[in-house]
């Protein structure tokens, strides 16, 4: 998988784990549809964690690139290559 294609599921997937958390504390639904959101948040967030682990790599070294806050390096804190090739 590419790296910017990696870096975007990643954030994809916590923004909507974000909405599910947030809506299903703020929203005040039923509490079996509350803990199906709740639930689902936590796949989506150790989904991203996954993707962080998995993909969210030089394509040069294959060293990890960090946890992604602040977008996407342009240079490799590794090797210093260029991480937009």
């Amino acid at each position: 998988m590419k790296l910017k294609t990696a870096s975007l599921l990643k954030n994809i997937a916590n923004y909507i784990a974000l909405l599910l958390a947030g809506g299903a504390l703020l929203l005040q639904l039923d509490k079996t549809l509350e803990t199906c959101m709740l639930v689902g948040a936590v796949v989506l967030v150790v989904l991203s964690v996954v993707l962080a682990v998995a993909f969210y790599r030089c394509p040069h070294c294959k060293a990890p690139l960090g946890n992604g806050l602040g977008g996407l390096p342009e240079v490799c804190p590794r090797c210093k290559g260029r991480l937009d090739e």
